[in-house]
Formats: structure tokens, C-alpha cells, sequence
């Protein structure tokens, strides 16, 4: 049974997400999502030493319009990188495994070495793609990009045609995220909508992101945690 889920790019992605893609064999990135005030997918958070949110953000170039993550240009190439690990390190503070989370946050921002201009999807997934190689998961991954979703008036058939593109069986998504879609056409598709069902460990904050566990409690632990 190939069984696969939808993954909206995030620089250090939630724990809830990363277990539902560890279930998962096939990844859809949507990487069609605009760049806005009310979608700021440029930004993520990181739960501090002392319990406390602390916001990141990849800064974009800015435009009058919304402008879709595959199509958003990144500002500058390397001083915001610098920042950014600063940012972390300071939240991070004394935790016990602060150095390991350090180590693959730099993993996650190395920047490109052609001098070319860098699109946020390129830094987004490419924190995702080092992520999946840390913990050793082997994912197909089928990309749903702005071209793509532009040939379709209905969001739904767009992510069901990605969803059949990838041959897939069952379709892990959230509660909310199910009761969103369209049942019945990804049913009369053969494409069985499973609710995720995770039950979050008590060192696991309701939102940390996956780089907040292995500050705690470092990478093998984070495995056994997903």
C-alpha cells in the first residue's frame, strides 16, 4: 500500500508534520502557497530555554502583490543566515542538547555556492531534503508547483491529481485538513483520507518544531519520539 501525505515547506517544520511524513512513503510538497501577512510561510518559530516563542524568518523581497513560494525571491545571500543561527543559539540557551540542534540548523542554511538568485522553495526545501537525510528516511517526493496549480479553477482536483500522480492509497492528513477537502471525489478516486493520529509525548511542546526536540533531547530521541 503506498501511502502519502501533503507537506506545506517550513524552514524547521512541527514535530506533528515530521511524524505524519515519517508514516508517509510518498511527500507532496505544495510549494505553490503565496507569501503573505496572513500565510507568512517565510517565518517559523522555535520554542526557547525558558518556554518562550522566538520567531525566525528568511527575509523576501517584498512586492504589492502576493507572491507564491516557488516564484518569491530571497534578500541577500548570507547575513541573514548568520543572524538566524545567532537567533538560535541565544534561544536555545543551556539546554542539554543545544550544540546538535546548532549543528543541523547550519546544515539546513548552507547557502549556494553559483551566485544564483535563490527562491525561498530552493531554502525551504532544502532544510526539508537535510532533514530527511539526518534521520535516514527514504521518501519519494512529488512536487506540486504554481505552473502546475494554475491549469486548475478548483484547488481540490489540483491536490487529488497530485495525490494520483503519486499512485496513492491512503492520504494521511490533519482533522481540520480533512474536513477542508473533498471527500467524495478523492473517494470516487480510490483515495482513502486517514486522519493523523499522534499522540504527542509530554517533553513535546503542543507547536515546537522538530529542532526544538533535539535541542532538549537530541536527535535519537527525536527518532524514537516520531
Amino acid at each position: 500500500m503506498r501511502i502519502g501525505c501533503f507537506f506545506s515547506l517550513s524552514l524547521f517544520p512541527q514535530m506533528y508534520l515530521m511524524e505524519r511524513v515519517h508514516r508517509a512513503n510518498v511527500v507532496i510538497i505544495l510549494s505553490d502557497p503565496v507569501v503573505s501577512e496572513m500565510n507568512p510561510i517565510n517565518r517559523c518559530t522555535i520554542r526557547t530555554s525558558g518556554g518562550n516563542v522566538w520567531p525566525l524568518m528568511v527575509p523576501v523581497e517584498r512586492s504589492e502583490e502576493d507572491i507564491p513560494a516557488d516564484e518569491c525571491v530571497v534578500h541577500g545571500t548570507k547575513a541573514w543566515r548568520r543572524k538566524l543561527l545567532d537567533d538560535v543559539a541565544y534561544a536555545y540557551g543551556r539546554l542539554h542538547c543545544r550544540a546538535d540542534a546548532l549543528v543541523l540548523a547550519e546544515k539546513c542554511l548552507i547557502p549556494p555556492t553559483d551566485g544564483r538568485r535563490e527562491l525561498l522553495v530552493d531554502v525551504l526545501m532544502g532544510s526539508f531534503v537535510t532533514l530527511l537525510d539526518e534521520l535516514g528516511w527514504q521518501k519519494e517526493i512529488i512536487r506540486g508547483d504554481t505552473l502546475q496549480r494554475r491549469r486548475y479553477a478548483n484547488p481540490d482536483e489540483f491536490l487529488m491529481n497530485l495525490a494520483l500522480e503519486g499512485e496513492i492509497d491512503s492520504l494521511l492528513v490533519g482533522h481540520r485538513q480533512k474536513q477542508n477537502l473533498n471527500q467524495q471525489m478523492f473517494s470516487a478516486n480510490d483515495i482513502n483520507l486517514v486522519p493523523q493520529y499522534w499522540k504527542r509525548p509530554s517533553s513535546v511542546g503542543m507547536n515546537d518544531c522538530f529542532l526544538d526536540s533535539i535541542a532538549r533531547v537530541g536527535m535519537g530521541r527525536t527518532r524514537q519520539l516520531l
